[in-house]
């Protein structure tokens, strides 16, 4: 067959009436054919292949092709013509044949990167693939193939499952053939297969639809071939190679070409009342200017700070300035990220106002997604971050919060918020949310699809409010919680008589934390995974690294570290951290005779000297932090006077080897020699990355 290479050639500068009359036409119709044909391609450097010949000047290409094929003779004006015209009767026909098969690997340009005109051009004549070019010319391939041809395309992985997809998925899946499918799923961390790092989809079409096709899919990870691209490891036979019937995609929510989920799986869409239609996800607030109204919540004054407002009228009478925000943060489960605060004083007046400026077309009772579901601000809910690489991390939150775009919330009646957590938390939502969308980002319409019990076993809930608790206990124990209350070894009964056997009692403490949380997050899974009838898909097995509590090391230091380097992190961190509560004592932050905060204001304002008899805070709150003794009261030896009295005075010396051991005491130098070198090199630098 012969090849015919083509490059789209644009209309702009071509004078039409000029081409006309050079012509010597009579015919109307010929002269109104010319006019549409040159007016198709004005912009055809712009939208190429995408341009779409319509109907009556199909009618007339064999007339055109006819004129710019005949002799002219001598004729030098009517020649000029014929050939300015030729290249548009040329590209018209192309794009008007229709082909056995459509081969291409269309560009890849979301919506928002768009000029004017282009996003204009998609939005009328691609209305249902207009999120992405690729995805127009996957329509654009239909339209070019025959009734039984194939359109066969590389194209990006979101169309597969993202709902702004969902009409254009459902069109592919209703009016055509998956014939197969190869998937190279991007996974946040490593390339897909093919080097690059987005999700990847090869698909083979054919341009008409066969009731219950046996489609062929493949899948292959990054993870799973070797530098040379062989393939050492493969992921199981349901997801590596298998085939599923594309009628199946649309029993499930939004029609994800989920080819992996097995009949069990799909059923309990159908089977189940969906998350939405009990309690429907919200999509929080934007406040167009992040730097401006957001803050983390150390960095204000806490006076000023309320997190216990219930409601939009409390919150507003209270007169603060500050309240929690919820923005998402890293993946943790049940309790936490609870660090963010936004400006919503008088019922967020500035926010309000700064975005009418912006946008003067809205008004304050329509503020659009700007301000979303303000009715639900300061409520108690659940909520989770939008973007994740791993897992679907579902938290428990009191009332008092505000909540953004990254932290999208869902608000169950009182009574059903710690069972709906628990389905949320457990492995079989997380199977379920891969199979409506497995890429990173988690919308509110995926969450909104989750299959919900009818009836939630009470082993559930009370499991549930013990992971709740023990969660809340972890994240209160660090100092960056705005409920943390002291450090944990100077509390009973973790307080001995040394700081090693009071560490030895927490690390304790905190290990028993971490496998009751594994046994009770893997008896929930259980209990879920035979609910649902997925015992062939899931185990209820819960690797320690997903066991979401700080104190659990597996969970706070990434990386592949053996059992030993993780003791190793955990004691020296915790001994950094007993330095930061020293320093935040010495401040006037914290005082061994009052829990919680003490002070957090600026300029001595409020500072009470009374309230530190145990061990008395700096008069002016400032530490000398030097490499030699040049002051008495300097960060060193003030810190030696804390350990004397937070612990007995007989065993100050014992507790400085072993502070000094765990911040790596080097050879030669003493206790104080090592604490003072931290001081020093280190902690102002732990001191930042602890307070972002």
């Amino acid at each position: 067959p012969k090849l015919n290479v083509l490059s789209l050639q644009s209309s702009q500068g071509v004078q039409v009436e000029d081409v006309i009359d050079n012509l010597r036409l009579d015919d109307l119709s010929t002269k109104s054919a010319i006019r549409s044909l040159i007016e198709l391609f004005y912009e055809a450097k712009t939208f190429g292949s995408l341009i779409q010949v319509p109907a009556n000047l199909i009618s007339a290409l064999p007339q055109l092709q006819e004129l710019v094929s005949q002799e002219t003779g001598k004729d030098m004006y009517k020649n000029k013509a014929i050939e300015l015209l030729r290249p548009f009767v040329i590209q018209a026909a192309f794009l008007a044949e229709k082909y056995d098969c459509v081969v291409a690997n269309p560009p890849y340009m979301g919506n928002n990167g768009m000029n004017l005109s282009v996003k204009d051009f998609v939005k009328k004549r691609f209305p249902n693939a207009k999120s992405d070019l690729f995805a127009c010319f996957i329509e654009r391939g239909f339209e070019m193939a025959t009734k039984a041809g194939f359109n066969s395309m590389v194209t990006m992985q979101s169309w597969m499952f993202l709902s702004s997809y969902e009409q254009f998925r459902n069109k592919l899946l209703k009016q055509n053939t998956l014939i197969c499918l190869a998937h190279f799923p991007y996974d946040g961390h490593s390339p897909t297969a093919m080097g690059i790092n987005f999700g990847v989809a090869v698909i083979s079409v054919r341009n008409s639809s066969q009731h219950q096709y046996l489609s062929n899919f493949c899948c292959a990870r990054y993870s799973e071939l070797s530098q040379d691209g062989v393939p050492f490891h493969f992921p199981p036979n349901n997801e590596r190679l298998c085939t599923a019937r594309q009628d199946d995609f649309q029993k499930i929510p939004g029609s994800p070409v989920a080819y992996w989920a097995n009949k069990d799986g799909v059923e309990n869409f159908a089977s189940n009342k969906l998350l939405g239609k009990l309690y429907k996800p919200r999509v929080g607030m934007r406040t167009g200017d992040n730097l401006r109204f957001l803050r983390i919540w150390y960095e204000i004054a806490i006076n000023n700070f309320n997190r216990n407002a219930s409601t939009r009228n409390e919150a507003k009478n209270s007169r603060a300035k500050w309240f929690p925000f919820l923005k998402g943060g890293d993946y943790r489960k049940w309790f936490g990220n609870l660090e963010w605060v936004v400006n919503w004083k008088n019922d967020g007046e500035e926010i309000k106002q700064n975005t009418l400026i912006n946008y003067p077309q809205l008004s304050l009772d329509n503020l659009g997604w700007k301000i979303s579901n303000e009715s639900f601000y300061f409520q108690s809910g659940l909520t989770w971050t939008a973007v994740s690489s791993s897992f679907f991390g579902v938290r428990y939150f009191k009332c008092g919060a505000i909540f953004g775009t990254g932290g999208s919330c869902v608000f169950p009646e009182i009574s059903k918020t710690v069972d709906i957590l628990g389905a949320l938390t457990s492995k079989t939502s997380t199977y379920f949310m891969k199979i409506i969308n497995p890429t990173l980002n988690i919308n509110i319409e995926d969450v909104a699809s989750i299959p919900i019990l009818n009836k939630i076993n009470i082993c559930v809930t009370e499991n549930s409010n013990r992971c709740i608790k023990i969660t809340e206990f972890d994240w209160d124990s660090y100092e960056t919680s705005w409920d943390f209350q002291s450090f944990p070894m100077l509390t009973a009964p973790l307080k001995l008589t040394t700081i090693s056997n009071s560490y030895a009692a927490w690390l304790k403490q905190s290990q028993e934390n971490t496998l009751t949380m594994k046994s009770l997050e893997e008896e929930n899974n259980r209990l879920f995974i035979d609910a649902y009838g997925l015992q062939d898909e899931l185990t209820p097995d819960v690797p320690l690294r997903e066991i979401t509590l700080t104190c659990n090391p597996y969970y706070r230091y990434s990386g592949e570290k053996t059992a030993e380097e993780l003791q190793v992190l955990q004691k020296t961190d915790t001994m950094k951290e007993l330095v930061s509560y020293a320093i935040g004592c010495m401040m006037g932050r914290y005082s061994l005779d009052e829990p919680g905060l003490i002070y957090a204001h600026s300029g001595n304002e409020g500072f009470d000297p009374n309230r530190y008899t145990t061990f008395k805070a700096d008069d002016d709150g400032i530490i000398p932090l030097t490499d030699t003794e040049w002051f008495e009261d300097d960060a060193t030896k003030r810190f030696e006077e804390f350990l004397t009295v937070a612990w007995s005075k007989e065993h100050t010396r014992e507790n400085l080897i072993f502070v000094a051991e765990s911040l790596g005491q080097k050879s030669g130098e003493t206790p104080l020699d090592t604490i003072r070198r931290y001081l020093c090199r280190d902690f102002f630098k732990d001191h930042l990355k602890t307070y972002k």
